[in-house]
C-alpha cells in the first residue's frame, strides 16, 4: 500500500489546458513525479465539435444535413481540431521539457470529466492530477465544476491543486479528514501512501465528533434509564467518547504510521468536537497543510455530495485536495 504513489511502475495523470494556469499545474506534478519516482502522461481533452451546440442533439443536424454528410463534416472537425491540439501539446512540451514525462495523450469530447477519468482509468494510473484557478471567473466556474464531477465518480485516488501550489519543498504536512465510516476507511492508508512516497511529512489524522458538550448533556437529561452508560456522568462520558475515537483512529492507522516516520515524518492524531465544519476550518488554519484528504463515498453520484466537506475545502482554493475512492 505504501508503494501505490512510488518508483516507475506508479504512472500519474495530469490533465492540462495551453494556457498560464495549465503550465504551472504541469510543473508542479512534474515536481510531484520526480519526488516520487512516477512516470507522467500528460492529457488534453479538446472540445467535440457538437459541445459548441450543446442546446442542439445530434439528430438535428442530421435531419438538416442528412445522416453520412452530418457524420463526414464532424469527422473531419474532429480530426482537426485533435491535429492542432497535437501541434499544441508539442509546442507546450518543448517549451517545459521535463524527464518525468513518459507520454501525451490528445482526446476529443463534450464531457472532460469523463474522458479525462475514463483514460487515467484506461492507463491503470495510481493517480489522477486535475487543477482549479486561484481566482474564479464568473458565476459558472467550469474548473471548479470539472473537478467536481471527476471526483464524485473515480474509482481512483485524483489530487486537485489549486493555482500556486508546488512541491518544491523539503517537508509537507498532509491531514487527513477521516469520518470513521466504512466509506472513509481508504482515506487514511491513500494519504499516508503519498506522505510516504514524498518523504518528511507530518500527517495529521483528525476526527471531528460531530455533536457538541452541551447537546451530550442534553440528551442524558432527556434520557433517563438505569443503564450503565447513562449513568455514568457526562465528564466521564466525554472521556470515553473520545478515547474510543483516538482507538478506532489508531487502528485504522495500522502499521502505516510506522512508514511514515521511517521517511522522516510524522505522525499526530487529532479528536475535535463540535460543528464539523467550523471544527475543521480551525484544525486548518493551526496545522496549515499543503495536502487535505478527504475518503469518497462507496455510492457514485453525479452531484457530489461528500457531505460537502471536501467541497467546503475545495471552494477556498488554498489546499490540495486528495479524494481517496473506496477500494
Amino acid at each position: 500500500m505504501s508503494k501505490r504513489f512510488k518508483g516507475p511502475d506508479a504512472k500519474a495523470v495530469v490533465g492540462i489546458k495551453f494556457d498560464s494556469e495549465s503550465r504551472d499545474l504541469f510543473i508542479a506534478a512534474c515536481q510531484l513525479c520526480a519526488k516520487t519516482g512516477m512516470s507522467l502522461r500528460v492529457v488534453h481533452i479538446t472540445q467535440n465539435i457538437l459541445s459548441r451546440w450543446i442546446y442542439r442533439d445530434e439528430a438535428y443536424y442530421e435531419q438538416l444535413l442528412g445522416g453520412r454528410e452530418f457524420a463526414d463534416i464532424t469527422s473531419d472537425l474532429r480530426d482537426e481540431s485533435i491535429q492542432r491540439a497535437r501541434q499544441k501539446m508539442e509546442d507546450f512540451l518543448a517549451e517545459n521539457p521535463s524527464p518525468v514525462v513518459g507520454e501525451y495523450h490528445i482526446v476529443a469530447s463534450t464531457d472532460p470529466a469523463e474522458a479525462l477519468l475514463a483514460d487515467a482509468v484506461a492507463q491503470h494510473a495510481s493517480l489522477l492530477i486535475v487543477g482549479i484557478n486561484k481566482e474564479r471567473h464568473g458565476f459558472f466556474q467550469r474548473d471548479l465544476s470539472t473537478a467536481i464531477n471527476i471526483m464524485a465518480i473515480t474509482p481512483i485516488p485524483v489530487l486537485i491543486l489549486p493555482e500556486g501550489l508546488n512541491f518544491q519543498k523539503d517537508s509537507y504536512k498532509v491531514l487527513v479528514a477521516d469520518n470513521l465510516s466504512p466509506d472513509g476507511e481508504q482515506a487514511f492508508n491513500c494519504g499516508a501512501s503519498l506522505a510516504t512516497a514524498l518523504t518528511h511529512s507530518d500527517v495529521m489524522h483528525t476526527h471531528v465528533i460531530d455533536y457538541s458538550f452541551k447537546d451530550l448533556v442534553a440528551r442524558l437529561e432527556f434520557i433517563k434509564t438505569d443503564d450503565a452508560l447513562t449513568s455514568q456522568s457526562p465528564q466521564e462520558l466525554w472521556a470515553l467518547a473520545e478515547q474510543r475515537a483516538y482507538e478506532a483512529l489508531l487502528e485504522r492507522a495500522n502499521g502505516l504510521p510506522h512508514l511514515i516516520e521511517a521517511v522522516g515524518g510524522h505522525y499526530k492524531q487529532l479528536v475535535l468536537t463540535g460543528d464539523v465544519p467550523e471544527e475543521l476550518d480551525q484544525a486548518l488554519k493551526h496545522f496549515k497543510p499543503d495536502l487535505v484528504v478527504f475518503g469518497r463515498p462507496h455510492q457514485q453520484r453525479r452531484l457530489f455530495r461528500l457531505g460537502s466537506l471536501a467541497l467546503h475545502v475545495l471552494h477556498a482554493r488554498t489546499y490540495g485536495v486528495l479524494i481517496a475512492p473506496p477500494m
